[in-house]
């Protein structure tokens, strides 16, 4: 039994070796050899286990014909199928499972690159980070104070009120010469939106029996003065003439707006110390569609305030196929650095009527008078963390933004001998009126119409998208050159490459075969260990053996070895007569008589 358990310790030696190689190569790029594929080499050793089970394993079976007819008497037809059975195509299966081992498969592969790789002109992956904001144009003369917003800010500001967040996203800072980019999480200055409001209203009306009739007014008014209203029993449209309300007639009214950049002017925007423009809404309710079914003031309403502010992002930016998906989070843990922003009364000598009182030098809203007065930068910081940088913008900078979106969204609109003013004097004092308005067919000013419509009332997306568009320009920057206040951030390019993906369940039936040849190993050594006590040798597949045991091989009866057998093969010449019965067969036969 020496050589089928010396085969059976190779085919598993090719075993482990074919797994080993399975392992190894699994989740690896395609080797290039003009000698030899792995595919090849997973087959070599495939076919060198299944040869060297198919050499033990039909020697064992062997074995079993002389110990199962060493037990009793069979019919001499056992003995030829046992002895096929030896011979039989074992293991056929493995090979299609082979082939079923090692597929390929495919896998984005990045490579870092660096500011050194433009410089060479190799391909080169980035986007920018901003660290600060200094660029605006501050126009002074003896009181007032007049500011020019860069122009690629205010067509950032513009794309934003006009373009959805999806198409803002798009035009981030980013190059990536493959179609697939990704970069590590940075820290940028950017803008944030936030939409904190919820239905709060209360009723003011306002009569006059004489000019009115029984069409006096009433205004719906939220907590800082913003309101609006129409006339009594207004339906929607009017169908009569009525006295004008703000910039349109009753039955035009749509939606009245406040904007701010005064946290102490907004609803519930006064905790945000970096705030830029704050603006509430009122609006027809569109999911409840006006009619001539309802009239004033019994029409489904709505408000909302949506809010843009400074503040520092974590940016997570990859490139995908081309299209550019960036996930931001705000880190709350960067503050308004409260020594920042404080005014320089010692540079120049102003005029009495430009020194902010004291309850203004918090606010970043522009004014004519006040923002003459020149400031520290606004700085962002990290107060729990000094190791983090510091993120500054210049006051001339916070004085533009703000006076340009200021002229952009709001205008006066809350005067004159009207309604609208009988109104607003019963309002408290400090209440703020409104400053923008929508109608069916115009809005006061332009810009309110793609804050809200009738058909995107969604005033949070659009604040969305204007935040991206501003943050986008805040991290401009030219190829391979930054503007102050920008870093260029090196990202990874990918590339799909093609790579060996191992198909570990095809390997059950090599393991299966393996397991199952060992156990016969056993079984047969055990059942030969017993036969010997009842004189049955280990012949196996002889053919000497087979012929020792038939009666035309009398010249074999007494050997007892198969090396014997076949010593004595080599000098005698045995005639074996197709009409003598052997005696295996007498004895099956009296056995079987008996």
């Amino acid at each position: 039994m020496e050589v089928q358990v010396l085969a059976l310790v190779g085919s598993a030696c090719s075993f482990i070796a074919l797994v080993v190689v399975l392992a190894v190569y699994n989740g690896r790029p395609i080797f290039d050899s003009k000698n030899a594929t792995l595919n090849a080499i997973i087959s070599v050793l495939s076919v060198a286990m299944k040869s060297s089970l198919t050499f033990a394993v039909a020697e064992l079976i062997g074995q079993w014909k002389w110990l199962l007819f060493s037990q009793n008497a069979r019919p001499l037809m056992d003995f030829d199928r046992i002895d096929m059975a030896s011979r039989g195509p074992l293991g056929i299966g493995i090979d299609p499972f082979s082939q079923q081992l090692l597929q390929l498969g495919e896998r984005i592969q990045y490579t870092q690159t660096y500011a050194y790789h433009y410089l060479m002109n190799k391909p080169t992956a980035y986007t920018a980070r901003a660290t600060g904001y200094s660029q605006a144009d501050p126009d002074k003369n003896v009181t007032t104070v007049t500011t020019q917003l860069d122009l690629p800010m205010q067509a950032a500001i513009l794309n934003g009120l006009t373009s959805s967040a999806d198409e803002t996203s798009q035009r981030a800072t980013v190059q990536c010469p493959a179609t697939i980019c990704n970069w590590d999480k940075f820290q940028t200055l950017g803008l944030k939106p936030v939409d904190n409001f919820g239905r709060v209203f209360s009723m003011v009306t306002e009569g006059d029996e004489e000019m009115y009739a029984e069409k006096d007014g009433l205004a719906y008014v939220l907590p800082n003065g913003h309101f609006l209203m129409n006339l009594k029993g207004c339906s929607a449209p009017c169908t009569y003439n009525s006295p004008a309300i703000g910039i349109a007639n009753p039955q035009a009214f749509y939606m009245s707006s406040f904007g701010t950049g005064d946290p102490a002017k907004t609803n519930r925007m006064q905790d945000i110390n970096t705030l830029i423009w704050s603006m509430s809404t009122i609006y027809a309710d569109e999911e409840s569609p006006i009619s001539i079914s309802f009239s004033w003031p019994d029409m489904p309403l709505r408000a909302t305030e949506c809010a843009l502010y400074y503040c520092i992002k974590t940016v997570e930016t990859k490139v995908d196929n081309n299209v550019i998906r960036e996930t931001t989070t705000e880190e709350t843990a960067a503050v308004r650095d409260p020594e920042s922003w404080e005014t320089m009364l010692s540079t120049l000598n102003y005029a009495p009527e430009s020194i902010p009182p004291e309850n203004a030098s918090a606010t970043l809203e522009f004014n004519e008078y006040y923002s003459i007065v020149r400031r520290e930068d606004l700085v962002l910081h990290f107060p729990d963390n000094p190791s983090e940088p510091r993120y500054s913008i210049a006051d001339y900078t916070v004085w533009s933004v703000s006076q340009y979106i200021r002229d952009l969204l709001s205008t006066n609109i809350t005067g004159g001998s009207n309604v609208t003013a009988a109104i607003a004097d019963l309002l408290p004092d400090g209440a703020v009126g409104y400053n923008g308005a929508t109608s069916y067919s115009e809005s006061t000013p332009s810009g309110v119409q793609h804050i809200w419509e009738a058909d995107k009332p969604d005033v949070a997306d659009t604040f969305g998208a204007v935040a991206t568009s501003m943050t986008n320009r805040l991290r401009l920057s030219r190829e391979g050159y930054s503007f102050d206040n920008v870093e260029e951030v090196y990202g990874r390019t990918g590339t799909y490459i093609t790579l060996y993906k191992t198909q570990w369940e095809w390997i059950a039936l090599h393991g299966l075969v393996l397991f199952g040849s060992a156990l016969f190993w056993c079984l047969t050594v055990r059942g030969s260990a017993r036969s010997l006590e009842s004189s049955v040798p280990t012949w196996k597949n002889s053919s000497l053996a087979t012929i020792r045991a038939s009666a035309s091989a009398d010249v074999l009866r007494d050997v007892r070895t198969v090396a014997e057998m076949e010593k004595i093969a080599r000098g005698q010449r045995v005639a074996m007569s197709a009409g003598k019965v052997p005696t295996i067969r007498k004895q099956i036969d009296e056995g079987g008589n008996q």
